[in-house]
């Protein structure tokens, strides 16, 4: 076991003297987060890496520690980096923690690591709800919330449908649907990961290893569902198709089966086409709104809104005329 005491300098800062070698890593998804870092230390036959993040706050570590002792030890089988070694000062304001390094490993967006990650939802989505804190919440609104607002402003989402082709035939369907639901959606409640893309999840040789439990949280069943498959943004290409869609809700029903005899409503495929059509909807707004502002590069944007109208197409399929 590694003696980290010496690997980090009083002032929070790596120490240069004791480490073999430092290297920043830069591709931070989450504007505020202080920069990551691996570093390697010797040992008697080669150099061993670690993870080096140094945070603002106590409020990072103290959720580490809590997830790492009270929540992985009853998600058998599922895998995330191990805490080694941190330090919380609130006096002198530093704080830090050392990781296991899992590897540069490029994320995947194929059909082989959605389908396991889907599988692996099963997981955590059959704990106990009173498992996390009550006061845990979403990035996104939620989904009850999010089809309100398409309903207070029909005529904008209709305009923004009306501009990637959705008939207006379609369109008025799809509103009658959603009205008639009276703001609530049809949905399990179940404890969610929060942001579970594809750049949180790394494939090794033998597992599929999972990052970023900070958003975890009590959401509908679809929301895990919607960030891995559907959840168009400018930061990557997410690659879906109604194939993968399709085997990722089949495959995580069956796992769920096996493991606590759970069954899907009949309705289970349905809704989630609808959940991921509401939400999508909801972004194609963002979109729009992020063209007009500039808010990134409009070649990016374009990109995401042509991702957005075929998951829209996709699940306007499923949803109206049940394909």
């Amino acid at each position: 076991m590694i003696d980290f005491s010496n690997v980090v300098l009083p002032n929070g800062k790596l120490n240069e003297t004791t480490i073999a070698k430092q290297e920043e890593i830069n591709q931070q998804k989450n504007i505020g987060r202080l920069s990551l870092y691996r570093f390697w230390i010797e040992t008697d036959t080669d150099l061993k890496s670690y993870i080096f993040k140094p945070t603002k706050d106590s409020t990072p570590i103290k959720f580490e520690l809590w997830f790492q002792n009270e929540l992985v030890p009853l998600m058998e089988h599922v895998r995330s980096p191990k805490l080694l070694a941190h330090r919380m000062d609130e006096v002198q304001n530093i704080f830090w923690m050392i990781y296991e390094d899992i590897g540069s490993i490029e994320p995947a967006f194929d059909r082989k690591v959605r389908i396991k990650a889907a599988k692996k939802m099963a997981v955590w989505h059959r704990l106990p709800l009173q498992t996390i804190a009550s006061n845990t919440a979403s990035f996104m609104p939620y989904i009850d919330e999010t089809m309100q607002s398409l309903c207070r402003d029909i005529h904008y989402y209709a305009k923004l449908l009306q501009n990637i082709e959705v008939t207006e035939r379609e369109i008025t369907s799809f509103f009658d649907l959603i009205n008639k639901m009276n703001g609530v959606f049809p949905s399990e409640l179940t404890v969610c990961h929060g942001d579970y893309h594809c750049l949180n999840l790394l494939n090794t040789s033998d597992e599929l290893v999972i990052l970023d439990w900070e958003f975890i949280q009590v959401n509908s069943i679809f929301w895990d569902f919607y960030t891995l498959l559907d959840m168009a943004t400018p930061r990557y290409r997410i690659q879906i198709n109604k194939s993968i869609r399709e085997e990722a809700l089949r495959s995580y029903s069956e796992e769920r089966n096996r493991l606590s005899g759970w069954v899907a409503s009949k309705d289970f495929v349905y809704n989630y086409h609808l959940y991921s059509l509401i939400y999508s909807i909801w972004i194609l707004a963002l979109v729009a709104s992020d063209l007009e502002d500039e808010r990134f590069e409009q070649e990016i944007l374009l990109i995401q809104k042509q991702e957005l109208k075929g998951i829209i197409r996709e699940c306007l399929d499923v949803v109206l005329y049940r394909n």
